[in-house]
């Protein structure tokens, strides 16, 4: 029995599909234990733009209308998830622990392909597959899933591939190209990429790697044009994967920037994109392309280093500083919040204050093996730069981690190997370099405040379960993290909306004016205390409230929202109107906006500018509900009968068993008919409508002018009789 124990121990398989079932049963256990955590329900910050992105494309908005701003391949396949599960988070989770427990065991082939040492490869691994921050980000709803397997499937292939197989270039070539249309900064490792073949040992034969690395790239670049050539008959413009650079770079490259926070200066994170973009063209004096406004913050960040040099070297080593250092700074959701919160995540044995202490010594002590370990080397120096040249957050140095793993272990074998020779002469100092390692690691940054991050946390933790309903949990949360800090704007006006929507409006208000003490231009309470005095009838000082918010950010099309419902309310329905013009221009996918331009164009008879809204919402989603029905209803009223059946008909058959008051809609789709000459289907479909209510219907339609041409139908006059 022993012997066949070893046997299965021994066998080449073993430790795969041990570390397959550890990574990917942790990584269920966390999506099934957190089903109903209210973060795992509804995706929030970069979350939401991933899944309303997926749902767009998996609804029919396949190819979009502008180039892409963000790269493109993780909504993709987020949407081709959301299309095989009917759009179920869970599914698509389970499929990406799938991925992540797949990433586990490419960690242990990389092992083995550059250490040559079993019990390194399996460690590294084994760190890898149960980590905290890779089972949370494996399946969340971002990209980091993608990044850690693309990554590790190209250094594996790039390291094979020293031996001369073409395949092996080739399949190097695949996984960074679908690397880079996920995150577009591993073209800068893929420009680096002869120099593994440079410092290969043995050396390649030259023509072979020439010919290799050709091909390698020609394969990136395959996989890069049809997004680029997309962008360009989408959008006329040249933009080669996605135009987010510039603003990232400037985001970590200002006179501003703290190297952690992903916020523009003068810019509201309620709309930070159309804010940039808005900024850009208003210092421009004219509308700008997106390859246009990229440039536009690149140019800003040189002007930055180039006028501030000093500011900008110490900002540069401060980032170093925070990616070096193992504290997790969130940039959507704290982690070490979440890690509290779940018990998958509570017992991890390891995390980057162990991992990054051993990893620096493994790099350290091997350095002299450069060569050998080149293509690891190479992808954590050169991502590594990539992230601290933007700026820093727990997500982007994810990717490194798989190679920090295998470090680490080489570090503490390393270490055990000179214990146990009782090698003093090297163990010693490097004793001493590993506790100061661990003190590095370990002590926060100056700045960092756990108080102010778990009172964040616990705030937008508290939102999630007041859009859930459950309100009392929702004020417990807030309430503690006020507890954490009083302060703290975020909280005091989370809180603050959770007590609107329980109609204890004066106590909002008090927490809205308790965060102007503080920040007079804190842009939300701003607009809730507009919002808030608009409830109250007191109008002007609603407007007050709204124009110091608009002074500050003047393009904000949420505030302008506000503002204009305001200003309906008022009687003032042109201003209002013009209000919401602004809004949808400075955020052209603002569905609610357009919603309400279109219905008070209605109400104003601009049936064209009606047309125009519901348009544009058919435009972001092809089956959105309020498009498809409003587009039907207002060309009903311009006398265009054939386009109002036929989005009549769309709203039926997607949304017919929904529909609040079917009948209606059938009614009027019965209308159509009788007008386009269609009786015996207009008889029919009201036939089946005036069965179903016959005293709103009967004497309704035995009177409507757009059913004259029935009145000769038998059928007709006896439902109607």
């Amino acid at each position: 029995m022993s012997k066949s124990i070893k046997e299965i121990l021994e066998h080449p398989l073993s430790a795969p599909i041990f570390l397959f079932a550890l990574a990917f049963g942790l990584r269920l256990a966390l999506v099934i234990s957190a089903s109903d955590f209210p973060l795992f329900r509804i995706p929030i910050v970069d979350m939401e733009y991933h899944d309303e992105w997926a749902r767009a494309i998996a609804a029919g908005n396949f190819w979009g209308d502008e180039a892409f701003f963000r790269a493109p391949l993780y909504p993709y396949f987020l949407a081709l998830l959301y299309a095989i599960s009917g759009g179920s988070i869970t599914f698509t989770r389970i499929v990406q622990a799938a991925i992540g427990g797949s990433s586990a065991v490419v960690c242990y082939f990389v092992g083995l392909e550059l250490f040559r040492e079993r019990r390194i490869a399996f460690t590294g691994a084994a760190l890898l597959a149960t980590i905290w921050t890779a089972l949370y980000f494996d399946v969340e709803l971002l990209l980091v899933v993608l990044e850690i397997f693309f990554g590790l499937l190209a250094v594996l292939f790039l390291s094979k591939a020293r031996r001369g197989r073409t395949v092996h270039f080739a399949l190097a070539g695949l996984f960074i190209g679908l690397y880079a249309i996920t995150r577009p900064t591993i073209l800068a490792f893929a420009l680096f990429l002869w120099l593994i073949y440079v410092l290969a040992r043995p050396r390649l034969d030259k023509k072979t790697v020439v010919k290799g690395l050709v091909l390698c790239y020609a394969i990136i670049i395959a996989i890069i044009l049809p997004v680029t050539l997309r962008n360009y008959v989408v959008a006329d413009d040249f933009v080669l994967i996605s135009s987010q650079g510039g603003v990232n770079l400037y985001i970590g490259n200002n006179a501003e920037s703290d190297g952690s926070s992903a916020r523009l200066p003068g810019v509201d994170r309620w709309d930070g994109y159309y804010e940039a973009k808005g900024i850009a063209e208003t210092e421009t004096n004219r509308e700008l392309k997106p390859s246009e406004v990229d440039r536009y913050y690149i140019n800003k960040t040189i002007g930055f280093i180039k006028s501030r040099p000093v500011d900008a070297a110490k900002l540069l080593l401060w980032k170093a500083y925070l990616y070096t250092n193992a504290i997790e700074l969130a940039n959507n959701f704290d982690g070490n919040f979440l890690r509290q919160r779940l018990d998958v995540l509570k017992y991890d044995p390891v995390s980057l204050y162990v991992i990054f202490p051993f990893s620096f010594l493994g790099m350290g002590v091997l350095i002299r093996r450069f060569r050998e370990y080149s293509p690891a080397y190479l992808f954590v120096i050169i991502y590594s730069a990539t992230v601290v040249l933007f700026f820093v957050s727990d997500k982007f140095r994810m990717p490194v981690v798989p190679f920090l793993c295998l470090f680490a272990a080489a570090g503490f074998f390393w270490s055990w190997g000179k214990i146990k020779v009782k090698d003093w002469k090297r163990l010693v100092p490097a004793a001493a370099i590993l506790a100061g390692l661990f003190v590095y690691c370990w002590i926060p940054p100056k700045g960092y405040s756990e108080d102010a991050n778990f009172a964040q946390s616990g705030a937008a933790l508290g939102m999630l379960y007041q859009e859930l309903g459950r309100y009392e949990e929702a004020e417990k949360e807030m309430s503690a993290a006020l507890e954490r800090d009083p302060y703290n704007s975020t909280a005091l006006v989370f809180m603050g909306n959770l007590y609107l929507e329980t109609d204890r409006i004066d106590e909002a208000a008090e927490l809205y004016e308790r965060v102007l003490l503080h920040d007079p231009y804190d842009i939300q309470a701003l607009t809730n205390l507009g919002i808030y005095h608009t409830e109250k009838g007191d109008f002007n000082k609603a407007y007050g409230y709204f124009e110091t918010a608009l002074d500050a950010y003047p393009k904000d099309a949420k505030t302008l929202y506000f503002l204009a419902k305001t200003l309906e309310a008022d009687g003032r329905r042109d201003e209002a109107m013009e209000k919401l013009r602004s809004a949808v221009r400075y955020e052209p996918d603002f569905k609610a906006g357009y919603v309400l331009l279109g219905d008070l164009a209605e109400k104003s008879g601009g049936l064209d500018e009606t047309e125009g809204a519901y348009r544009a919402l058919l435009e972001m989603n092809p089956k959105d509900p309020v498009g498809t029905l409003g587009l039907a209803q207002t060309m009903h009223k311009k006398g265009d009968y054939a386009q109002a059946e036929d989005f009549y008909r769309r709203y039926l058959d997607t949304y017919g068993p929904e529909a609040s008051d079917i009948d209606a809609v059938k009614y009027n789709l019965a209308c159509c008919l009788a007008q386009q000459g269609k009786s015996d289907e207009a008889v029919e479909l009201l036939a089946e409508i005036i069965g179903n209510d016959p005293e709103r219907f009967r004497e309704y339609a035995a009177e409507d002018p757009e059913l004259a041409s029935l009145h000769d139908n038998n059928e007709f006059e006896r439902l109607t009789d």
